[in-house]
């Protein structure tokens, strides 16, 4: 058995942010930064109401988003797509 550890960052969250993330009725999400070995990174926070199944979790996520707008308005624009593993026919 192997004594290397793969070392993570400590993750540091503001507390107001987390209280009022965790205070507001499920299914939401939250939009913030998060600073990580001196880097400030944008951060997504999701609570989608009920638990994702294993099979859809452990593959994982891709991550998109745009910005369309003028003058006069912006839309910030997300979209995820998980890597589950093929459905057999």
């Amino acid at each position: 058995m192997s004594n290397v550890r793969r070392l993570l960052p400590k993750l540091t969250l503001n507390r107001h942010f987390v209280e009022d993330f965790l205070g507001v009725p499920e299914p939401c999400c939250a939009l913030g930064l998060i600073e990580e070995r001196k880097q400030v990174l944008p951060l997504v926070a999701l609570r989608p109401g009920c638990a994702l199944p294993n099979d859809v979790s452990t593959h994982g996520f891709d991550f998109g988003h745009s910005v369309l707008g003028t003058d006069r308005f912006e839309v910030m624009h997300f979209a995820f797509t998980n890597h589950a593993a093929p459905v057999a026919a």
